[in-house]
């Protein structure tokens, strides 16, 4: 069975290098998978969810927030500002930052508020909660 690489790194260093036979990215346009064989890209990333199938028959969950993705060579390299693994996602901390940012945006009228740091904000909390989701789905089935 043929495999992809997948490598996700953020400034703070590697989340994940390893092996994949498929995996699925949020790329600016929409989510896009890639298979072995994929034809060399290079694409911005949203905040969202990667879905990688492993070469052992299990998924794997990553929660990634800007930067490129780069595909050359069966393998699959993202850049992402931010980027957590299903594991390292701590769903009490996530839950807390969208309420945050929530409730920043229902008071709009501070002085130092900035709207798109709050929707921002709030879309890497909802998708660490995906993320979290995902991972206790899969654990029960």
């Amino acid at each position: 069975m043929k495999t992809l690489r997948l490598k996700i790194f953020t400034p703070d260093g590697a989340v994940f290098d390893g092996p994949v036979r498929t995996a699925t990215l949020p790329a600016t346009k929409g989510s896009m998978g890639v298979l072995p064989g994929h034809a060399p890209l290079v694409s911005s990333l949203e905040t969202g969810v990667v879905k990688a199938e492993t070469p052992e028959g299990g998924t794997r969950y990553f929660m990634v927030s800007g930067g490129f993705l780069e595909i050359v060579n069966d393998e699959i390299r993202v850049l992402a500002d931010v980027g957590e693994t299903d594991e390292a996602v701590d769903l009490k901390r996530a839950q807390d930052a969208a309420e945050r940012a929530r409730r920043r945006m229902r008071e709009r009228h501070a002085v130092d508020f900035d709207l798109v740091r709050a929707e921002a904000a709030l879309q890497r909390a909802l998708t660490r909660l995906k993320v979290g989701e995902l991972r206790t789905r899969g654990r029960k089935g």
